[in-house]
């Protein structure tokens, strides 16, 4: 799975992060972020249920744990956490599915 944000700001392309989501050596899901002016950082994933994702990665400075949760039949939740130990998040994004302009 691949994945691309960009942070714009004033009509500006601020940022961007690059993010692929794998199966790693060990068979277990990689989150594989690539963040623009940063260098880049897997998170391995530390629990896979019915609907929830999570990626753990301590030795990493900010963010050290990423939750994806299903939120309906077409919507997840991001949940970052600074630390893998936090019970709240430092920030969360939803993603909502949305159908494509065009025809």
């Amino acid at each position: 799975m691949v994945g691309m944000s960009r942070t714009i700001r004033e009509g500006v392309a601020r940022g961007y992060e690059l993010a692929t989501i794998h199966v790693g050596d060990d068979g277990r899901l990689v989150y594989h972020a690539e963040p623009s002016g940063q260098p880049p950082a897997d998170f391995p994933s530390h629990s896979v249920g019915d609907g929830r994702l999570e990626f753990v990665n301590t030795a990493h400075d900010f963010p050290q744990k990423i939750i994806y949760s299903r939120s309906g039949s077409d919507a997840i939740n991001a949940a970052v956490f600074g630390q893998s130990t936090d019970t709240d998040p430092a920030f969360q994004i939803p993603y909502q599915r949305v159908k494509c302009g065009g025809d």
